[in-house]
């Protein structure tokens, strides 16, 4: 995909984020893989917030947007919602 002009992937939460950002080799970016039917929905706000800085944590340094692996339920707690932005903000500022 890279070779044909994409800029961007959004990715499903089931493919490896290591992985993907390995074989984008930085020419393009990286987006999606918190899964919108686990913790994003079911979890803590603490749960959603340490998927999260992981995610962050491993695309340190690589194009990558933070976001769900799909659509978002209608019943994801705005609170989860709201950890994938302090997410960013904390891990942006190590």
């Amino acid at each position: 995909m890279r070779e044909c002009g994409v800029n961007l992937f959004s990715m499903d939460y089931l493919v490896d984020l290591e992985n993907a950002i390995d074989t984008a080799e930085g020419k393009m970016t990286i987006m999606g893989n918190i899964n919108p039917s686990g913790e994003l929905l079911t979890g803590t706000p603490d749960e959603v917030y340490k998927e999260a800085c992981e995610r962050l944590k491993t695309a340190q340094g690589h194009s990558y947007i933070l976001a769900p692996g799909c659509d978002l339920g209608a019943d994801t707690p705005l609170e989860n919602i709201k950890m994938l932005s302090k997410a960013c903000k904390t891990v942006t500022n190590i």
